[in-house]
């Protein structure tokens, strides 16, 4: 019961610059240098992870963030996207991702 309060959360959402694939799997890496060079997978705990449904979208949720993020997307396509680094913007996130054709843009 201890588990049951509101937690940090992130609602992800594409945009295609060209034909619009689907989203089978994601990482969410966690940063606290800006340059995320000290990158770790978020991990995946109770209800803590990073999870994608639908092809279209993908959310976090965590019992904290860290300040810096940095996105890797798979595609049915066969790509592999990795996104700029971005900063955690508030306890509930939203972020639109624009789908570029060697990258990912948040």
């Amino acid at each position: 019961l201890a588990d049951m309060g509101p937690k940090p959360h992130m609602e992800f959402e594409f945009k295609y610059e060209g034909a619009e694939v689907l989203v089978i799997s994601g990482i969410l890496y966690e940063c606290g240098e800006p340059d995320c060079s000290d990158a770790v997978p978020l991990e995946e705990v109770a209800v803590q992870g990073f999870y994608c449904y639908g092809g279209t979208s993908c959310y976090a949720v965590a019992y904290g963030f860290r300040p810096y993020h940095q996105l890797e997307i798979t595609f049915d396509d066969g790509r592999t996207l990795k996104s700029n680094v971005f900063e955690t913007v508030g306890f509930i996130s939203n972020y639109t991702i624009t789908v570029r054709e060697d990258d990912l843009l948040v």
